[in-house]
């Protein structure tokens, strides 16, 4: 899989030790590309107190994101989830077809793991130990899925469940956060690992609003 487009900026080791004093809780948007259908992509994000927190795709049908940038229609139509950090299964959004919202309140401070994947590459459940593991989902292993699925006999890659032809392409907001990032390859890492990767993964927030 290809590492996201990401945005970056400086992410101090001083701010990581420091995560306790969070800033604000904002919006976080990350861009890419899958490069077959059974590809998974995982983000860690944290919040500091309990919030109310919400999960948007917007690369099926196209829109502008929380960073303010223009998201061309055309994509996947994608799924996802997210777990606690320990890997218990929290919830979950799965569309017949079309991008992927779901909006949920999280009662206790701390980190958690979400996925997204590909419509219908489904979550088996827990990730035990909080393992970052593309194998716990359906169709790990299976390639190109969406063509024998979705438009047989095609053996081609991003084809949505109407049979219509899609791109690569994925798109991912989180709203009301304190931090999120995208963990890069591989996908297999515990949640302590990929928390490293934020000192050098940083998307893009959600410009200030005001003067």
């Amino acid at each position: 899989m290809k590492l996201p487009t990401l945005r970056h900026v400086a992410f101090t080791l001083a701010l990581c030790i420091l995560g306790g004093q969070s800033a604000t809780a904002d919006s976080f948007s990350f861009i890419g590309n899958f490069n077959q259908d059974d590809d998974v992509q995982f983000f860690t994000f944290s919040i500091a107190a309990p919030a109310t927190v919400t999960m948007h795709t917007l690369s099926f049908a196209g829109g502008v994101n929380a960073a303010g940038d223009t998201i061309p229609g055309g994509g996947f139509s994608p799924f996802i989830y997210f777990w606690d950090a320990a890997g218990t299964f929290l919830n979950g959004a799965e569309p017949s077809i079309g991008d992927a919202t779901f909006t949920t309140s999280l009662t206790l401070a701390g980190s958690y793991i979400a996925a997204l994947t590909e419509n219908d590459n489904r979550a088996f459940g827990d990730l035990p130990g909080g393992v970052l593991d593309p194998a716990q989902f359906d169709h790990f292993g299976q390639g190109n899925f969406t063509g024998p699925e979705f438009n047989p006999p095609s053996t081609g890659p991003f084809f949505a469940p109407d049979g219509s032809q899609r791109t690569s392409a994925w798109a991912l907001d989180f709203n009301f956060v304190d931090h999120a990032s995208a963990v890069p390859e591989p996908g297999t890492l515990p949640l302590a690992a990929a928390g490293l990767a934020a000192l050098w993964l940083f998307p893009r927030r959600r410009p200030a609003s005001g003067g």
